[in-house]
Formats: C-alpha cells, structure tokens, sequence
C-alpha cells in the first residue's frame, strides 16, 4: 500500500518534467521501476530476514518451542470467539417476510440469506415527453417532464410511456 501511495505521488509531479523538454510518461515509467526495485529488494531482504529468524526455531526441540508460544502469549486464543456488527440497511433491500405458505424446498429467509441491491428507477430527462395517466379518473396525457414530474409527486398520476 505504501508503494502504491508513493506512485501517486510520483504522478502528481512528474508534469514538472515537461518544462525541461522530458517525456513525463518516460519519466514516470523510470521512476515507477526505479521504485519497483527497490520495493522487490526490501522484500527480498525481510523474508531472508524471518527464514534466518525461524531456523533456530525449527531446530529447537517441540518442547522449548511450545513453552516459548506460550510464554508469548498472555491471552488464551484457543478460547477467542469473534463478533461482527450488524450490517442491516447498507443500501440492501431487506428479504421479504416469509408468508404461512410458503413452499417447501425454498431455502428459510433469515440473516443469512443474500440481499438483493436496490434498484434506482432512472428518471426522465427534463425536457423528455413523457405519457402519464391518472389512477383514478383514467385520463392519459402526454407532457414535458418538466410538468408532468408534479403531477406524478402529488396528484395521483403515475408514468405509463418515456
């Protein structure tokens, strides 16, 4: 992560390069391996580093390795148990409730059942014609959406064509 932050950075200077008549794209592509190498050689270095640290531990009898993890250790792992917070209402339409008949063989709604996304309904453009209809009179009108986006919102009048 540390790498990929410095090559950013690298990419928010290199455009001073193009006043000293230099190619910014060469010079980035230079510079980004020149990092790159240096990223290859330090981890080079600490895994060297952690074999050179794990061989006593593997030559060492099972006995002083385990006393060694335990002195280590001050918390009892083998007893942890992890918690996770509810994660409810992420932009996720909660499964519908589980109806008397419902069919067997349909896997049990719960909380571990996968959410579906929520779908936004895309809008019409301001000045699109559009076609709406009043629910209770039955009347159709076709209008910009301009005038037609108040009728849908406060008077009963729903989309029938964009």
């Amino acid at each position: 992560m540390q790498h990929l932050r410095e090559l950013d950075s690298v990419k928010e200077g290199i455009g001073l390069r193009s006043f000293a008549q230099k190619d910014p794209l060469l010079e980035y592509k230079k510079e980004a391996f020149e990092m790159f190498k240096q990223l290859i050689e330090m981890i080079n270095r600490e895994v060297i580093s952690l074999i050179w640290k794990a061989v006593p531990e593997a030559q060492a009898s099972p006995s002083t390795v385990q006393q060694a993890q335990q002195q280590k250790s001050s918390y009892d792992t083998q007893r942890m148990q992890t918690q996770h917070a509810d994660s409810t209402g992420m932009g996720l339409q909660a499964p519908a409730a589980p109806s008397a008949g419902q069919v067997q063989g349909q896997p049990p709604m719960g909380l571990n059942v996968k959410r579906k996304p929520v779908e936004v309904a895309v809008e019409p453009g301001r000045n699109n014609i559009v076609t709406i209809q009043n629910m209770a009179t039955g009347v159709s009108e076709s209008m910009k959406w301009k005038f037609a986006k108040k009728k849908v919102e406060q008077e009963g009048w729903v989309i029938v064509e964009q």
